[in-house]
């Protein structure tokens, strides 16, 4: 029923907007109450302010934000453990790390190890190259690649929630880079949208994951785009197949955990081929 009204909401341009409109007066609200809070309190010592929250989980608060974390990075640790991979004195990327709510937590867990951390959105990155200081070395990077890391820098990247939004042109390009900084026989872990992620999905939408293998989704743009994210950033779905036969021209593809991270969203294990 709810995906059959988000059909034909879309399908009727002008209430599609209408409730977009809607949407972004209640947000703005809502932000306003929280920044009220988090001024007022000392959450500003330690969590992110909440449009940042926002933008990496799609919630204000400070509990769901910091739970959010701490699971991840759990679910992150068990899929590293269980391909026996040790990252105890790597060098380690968060790609798309956004304001650190995973790299925060990773590197309490593997304090021998050295964090860097990148993504686009600079206001994201002000704020943790504050809070992190020098434990966690926070920069920006461009829309297009390339980063602006030396080839083979790292032992591990580890992106959350990136591949689950660009369309594939965009996916082969960073896929691309992702390897060039990796050294030999290094790993990046990278999650997608897979079979669990799909509730949102129109019959229609279905049948196309199904026989392309890849769906990317225009939602929101422009200011009913709540998350403050470029209109680019939408969303996409992978079926495994696409993922084992199209990936696997940029890496080995070692292991692939339906809904690895959280029970949501699948986890893909991949390394850098030697040669």
């Amino acid at each position: 029923m709810r995906n059959s009204l988000r059909l034909l909401f879309r399908r009727i341009t002008p209430l599609y907007w209408a409730v977009g409109v809607v949407r972004y007066v209640r947000f703005r609200q809502e932000v306003r109450r929280a920044d009220q809070k988090y001024w007022s309190s000392d959450e500003y010592l330690e969590l992110p302010p909440p449009n940042l929250r926002f933008r990496v989980h799609k919630a204000l608060d400070a509990a769901s934000y910091t739970a959010n974390g701490v699971s991840i990075t759990n679910d992150i640790v068990k899929i590293l453990e269980s391909n026996r991979i040790d990252i105890s004195n790597s060098r380690i990327l968060d790609f798309a790390s956004g304001p650190g709510r995973v790299a925060g937590f990773l590197s309490q867990r593997f304090p021998n190890a050295k964090f860097f951390a990148t993504d686009i959105d600079v206001e994201a990155i002000s704020w943790a190259q504050v809070r992190f200081n020098d434990e966690i070395k926070f920069s920006s990077n461009e829309v297009l690649p390339p980063t602006h890391f030396d080839s083979q820098s790292f032992d591990l990247i580890y992106t959350v929630s990136l591949f689950t939004h660009l369309d594939e042109q965009l996916q082969f390009q960073w896929l691309k880079e992702l390897q060039r900084i990796l050294r030999p026989n290094g790993y990046l872990v990278a999650t997608v949208h897979g079979e669990l992620a799909r509730s949102t999905c129109t019959s229609s939408e279905l049948e196309a994951i199904r026989t392309k293998g890849i769906l990317f989704r225009t939602d929101r743009i422009g200011l009913l785009k709540l998350d403050g994210l470029p209109d680019f950033y939408q969303t996409t779905f992978h079926s495994e197949n696409y993922v084992r036969n199209r990936w696997a021209d940029y890496f080995e593809i070692v292991d692939y955990q339906v809904g690895g991270i959280q029970n949501h969203q699948d986890a893909v294990v991949l390394k850098r081929r030697s040669a």
